[in-house]
């Protein structure tokens, strides 16, 4: 397959490797809303591969719909990819896979935050202390999903569309493909969230009494407003936000 890149940053050392095997022998598209449409609108575009960040290829996502496009997505990170993880792969065998790989249809979420809605691929979190989630004091947290709303307290909030978030398998049982979020809130000591870390680095975490946890299509996390929200690990706001997703919104190459 030939694949048009789309590149998020500067150029890395290894891009003419990388559009060698796109079988792209053009410049790379640039990040741009503008840009990013018309590459979409060509005829000629069989499929994109977005050089950048799981938040990077979100934003494509969202780009490539709004034309009116179901073309098949890849991504080769230019750091940790969380969604990436779920299928071992990095940055090198994400390239080594380029023409080899296969399709996944793969779900899409959406957060709102305040008046800014964001794509997500991986995940949503957030907690009161900008410098350790330890740090952070628990505090009165209500989850509202389709079915109740849960009155908790807690220092860390996530809302989790892949397995893993930096470095951890925060989210074992969720899947890309199930139309569902994994929505989990941290509680404890601070013990019990050093417990919490440890247990989380291979998915232990679930069993913990100090771990409130739901799979759910949709939910509101009504948090204080001093929180810290970022998506897909890109810093995207404070205080409260809700999320959805939208099952098998797109094609995801591995």
């Amino acid at each position: 397959m030939k694949w048009s890149v789309v590149l998020a940053g500067p150029p890395p050392p290894d891009l003419d490797t990388i559009l060698s095997s796109a079988q792209e022998p053009s410049d790379p598209t640039p990040d741009s809303l503008e840009a990013v449409t018309e590459l979409c609108a060509a005829p000629t575009t069989t499929g994109i591969l977005v050089v950048g960040a799981d938040a990077d290829l979100a934003r494509v996502v969202t780009v490539m719909r709004s034309a009116g496009k179901d073309l098949p997505l890849s991504l080769i990170p230019n750091q940790r990819s969380d969604l990436l993880t779920m299928f071992g792969l990095n940055r090198a065998r994400a390239i080594a896979r380029i023409q080899s790989g296969s399709a996944y249809r793969a779900d899409l979420g959406q957060v709102r935050i305040g008046d800014t809605i964001r794509p997500f691929v991986a995940h949503v979190a957030a907690t009161g202390s900008r410098r350790s989630r330890l740090l952070s004091r628990r505090e009165a947290v209500v989850i509202t999903t389709p079915r109740r709303a849960y009155e908790l307290a807690g220092w860390w909030v996530i809302a989790a569309n892949a397995q893993h978030l930096a470095g951890r398998t925060i989210a074992p049982k969720a899947a890309l493909t199930d139309g569902q979020l994994d929505l989990q809130v941290f509680g404890g000591s601070v013990l019990t969230r050093l417990r919490l870390m440890r247990l989380a680095k291979r998915g232990l975490h679930l069993r913990d009494s100090s771990l409130w946890r739901r799979s759910v299509s949709s939910g509101l996390a009504e948090i204080p407003e001093r929180w810290a929200v970022t998506v897909d690990g890109v810093p995207a706001g404070f205080g409260p936000f809700e999320v959805s997703t939208e099952a098998l919104a797109f094609d995801l190459w591995v």
